[in-house]
């Protein structure tokens, strides 16, 4: 794996995103300490097609879902 350091990562996180997803893996090092590893997730490879119901009876949608919510309005915009 390829040591890369944090600001090199910064600056170039789609390039080295764009590695990853073709199997490269990185150690992301600040101030040429090791804090981190990138590289790509075991199931990252699979497409996996969703059909419209999969979930149908997984979940329930409270009635009042998309009513607004007072005590976040409240102490956001104040009283």
């Amino acid at each position: 794996m390829q040591v890369v350091n944090l600001s090199q990562a910064k600056s170039s996180l789609g390039r080295l995103l764009d590695q990853v997803k073709k199997g490269a893996g990185f150690i992301i090092a600040e101030r040429n300490v090791p804090v981190a590893v990138l590289k790509p997730l075991p199931h990252a490879r699979e497409v996996v097609k969703l059909k419209p119901g999969v979930l149908k009876g997984q979940f329930v949608v409270p009635a009042d879902f998309d009513q607004p919510l007072i005590e976040f309005e409240r102490d956001f915009y104040g009283e």
